[in-house]
């Protein structure tokens, strides 16, 4: 029992970390998974110092308790009050690149989130001190802490929201607190008393009182602002949070890739909001074969204008289901929907089945709640057509949100399995949000090119047409060569629909950018020279090779030289084009820098040269330099393994989670 404190302090200085990383998910932009372990590293390196000031009472054992005591006190009071202090921050990472105040706010949030660690690190160093015989027991419930506490947040999660589960992290500290004060004299158990109505206040009181407040500039935000709109479900889950809307005043009217010559109406929808970030539109249906006007006008309905082959399709990044309805309607057999998110498949198939007819229940739609890559990779069957949806947040993906994320369906290893999927004349397509200067489409041109060049095609371009719309492009990739009748097919579909043409066997450049203009076509330039085997990386100022599972970067396409261009950037219009997730990692890596500085290594110095133990300072300097390069291999190899471990585990969070536990 006597090492009980060690085990539990061990194990919620790790679930704290995780928890963060999702509840940083919820109110900003993604999981900032390097911005949360370098504020952890921040807090253990501080608490050495600590430590050092605090060894000579830590040889007393009663002395010792006390400080273990305030420590465990302090560490469940701070987690409290600093989130509190951050959510009160105006933090906005987009705005870093011409924010200075922001540099400001980014730098007090690091500092303000790391003091639990600090004290948590600190209460745990205090062991290895005063009871120095003792180390390799409290190395193992140390280390069994940490084991159990890189897990337990994904248990939390489901079955308790964000806000309790971080309530529940943060009251084990005043229990610790109350345990090593039982183990006392009779008076001071007594003491223990108020710490055990803290635990239990915290406990019972509503999760409300922590609500977490999501980024002003987060679509889910912004959507609430308008009159009528209602939440009827919200559900916290170990990855994800789902928030279901309905707004009867201000209808939804979501439909991308969809014709300006479109002039019916919309069916009625209800919103889903997947972090508050990602947004989904389920059209109400009254009967499964009911038609939907608009399926014929977007871009989405293109291949089943050019294709005759009705057997079965595979649908990865499934939203509401507007593109299963729509294959159900246009006759195939066998539909494979691809969701990686279990809980909103329940959601679908459940709670929203009187909405759209049961949809997501119809025999001849199959429901897969697994990572797309995985189901591909495991897949025996061959598809006519296979298409990758819109999955990601057009205002995270337009903010450069996700440029750091690893996306491993947009790969090469991906791209080869799917084509090796397809039928003899089978359709592989790919929806993406428009960005400009033209990026997203491009690349992926780039990445198909390259692939039909690895398979040994000749002449890759014959296999390939690309489209856009104001929002939306739409990529296809056929296995067999496009045939005359499906160009002349392609072709009057874009006109007929006011869709524009960006890349088409014997496209012209007058037959480009009609509808929505440019002010020069510079997404067909790109095509016809990526084509064509010129290389144009060198010479464009976005990467646009095609990424690989060893690169996955898929959204990252900033060159460090445009990059310090656009920074330096008079004017605000050219900074708001840095991909700022992209910065923000650079920024962590400065903050980190600077606090080490100023939190470990000037009070090193400044302890020794005050003493004027000129013997010390040298005894420090190597150690200092050591640990410093250990530190950041150590580091380097566990991010890249975070990074590598998200192609099997599907998700962040579950690899930080495995990762942790590993070391």
């Amino acid at each position: 029992m006597n090492h009980l404190p060690i085990f539990l302090m061990s194990a919620i200085s790790l679930s704290y970390q995780i928890l963060l990383m999702k509840i940083l998910s919820i109110i900003q932009w993604a999981p900032l998974v390097t911005f949360v372990i370098a504020l952890s590293m921040l807090g253990y390196g501080m608490s050495g110092i600590v430590l050092y000031h605090l060894k000579l009472k830590l040889y007393m054992e009663e002395k010792a308790n006390r400080i273990r005591i305030i420590l465990a006190f302090l560490y469940s009071w701070l987690g409290f009050f600093c989130f509190l202090v951050f959510q009160k921050l105006p933090l906005n990472p987009a705005e870093i690149a011409w924010s200075k105040d922001q540099f400001l706010y980014f730098a007090l949030a690091f500092t303000l989130l790391s003091l639990p660690t600090l004290c948590a690190r600190t209460f745990i160093g205090s062991y290895y001190l005063g009871r120095k015989t003792e180390g390799a027991r409290i190395y193992f419930y140390d280390l069994l802490g940490s084991g159990v506490g890189s897990l337990a947040p994904i248990l939390f999660l489901n079955y308790f929201k964000v806000e309790r589960s971080f309530i529940i992290l943060c009251s084990i500290g005043f229990i610790i607190s109350a345990f090593i004060l039982l183990t006392k004299t009779a008076r001071k158990r007594l003491a223990s008393l108020p710490l055990f109505f803290c635990v239990l206040t915290n406990f019972i009181w509503p999760a409300g009182h922590l609500e977490l407040k999501a980024s002003a500039f987060k679509p889910l935000s912004q959507m609430k602002q308008f009159p009528g709109v209602e939440v009827i479900k919200e559900k916290d889950g170990d990855s994800t949070r789902i928030t279901v809307l309905k707004s009867p005043e201000v209808p939804f009217r979501f439909v991308p890739g969809l014709s300006l010559n479109f002039g019916d109406n919309i069916p009625e929808q209800i919103g889903i909001y997947l972090n508050g970030d990602h947004f989904i539109a389920i059209d109400k249906i009254s009967d499964l074969w009911q038609k939907v006007a608009y399926y014929d006008f977007t871009l989405n309905a293109l291949p089943y204008e050019i294709s005759q082959q009705r057997e079965r399709i595979l649908i990865i990044g499934e939203g509401g289901g507007s593109s299963a309805h729509h294959a159900l309607l246009q006759g195939f057999k066998n539909i494979d929907v691809v969701l990686s998110n279990l809980m909103l498949v329940e959601i679908l198939q459940n709670d929203m089945a009187y909405y759209n007819a049961g949809l997501f229940n119809n025999e001849k739609i199959n429901f897969h709640a697994v990572d797309g890559r995985n189901f591909i990779n495991r897949s025996k069957f061959n598809y006519d057509i296979i298409h990758f949806t819109l999955w990601q947040s057009q205002i995270g993906q337009m903010s450069s949100a996700y440029a750091v994320e690893t996306d491993y369906m947009l790969t090469h290893e991906s791209f080869n399995r799917v084509f090796d999927l397809l039928t003899p004349h089978g359709l592989f397509t790919i929806s993406r949000w428009v960005s400009f200067p033209p990026k997203d489409s491009v690349r992926l041109l780039s990445l198909c090119v390259e692939l039909l060049k690895k398979k040994g095609i000749q002449g890759p371009g014959k296999h390939l047409a690309l489209l856009r719309d104001i929002q939306t492009s739409f990529l296809i990739l056929s296995k067999a060569p496009l045939t005359h009748q499906q160009i002349r097919t392609i072709r009057e579909f874009a006109k007929t629909r006011a869709f524009d043409l960006v890349y088409l066997p014997g496209l012209a450049k007058e037959e480009t950018n009609q509808f929505h203009v440019y002010h020069e076509p510079l997404d067909f330039l790109l095509a016809q020279a990526i084509v064509n085997n010129i290389n144009v990386t060198k010479t464009y100022k976005y990467d646009l090779s095609p990424p690989s599972d060893d690169r996955p970067f898929f959204s990252q396409f900033m060159k460090m030289n445009t990059l310090i261009e656009l920074l330096r950037s008079p004017s605000s219009s050219g900074k708001m084009m840095v991909e700022w997730s992209h910065l923000l990692e650079w920024l962590t890596l400065l903050i980190s820098l600077i606090a080490s500085l100023f939190f470990i290594l000037i009070p090193s110095f400044w302890y020794f040269s005050r003493a004027n133990d000129k013997q010390g300072l040298k005894l420090i300097s190597f150690p200092i330099l050591y640990f410093s390069f250990l530190g950041i291999g150590f580091m380097l190899f566990e991010i890249t393994l975070i990074k590598k471990f998200t192609l099997f585990l599907e998700h962040p969070i579950y690899a930080v989670s495995m990762v942790y536990d590993f070391f």
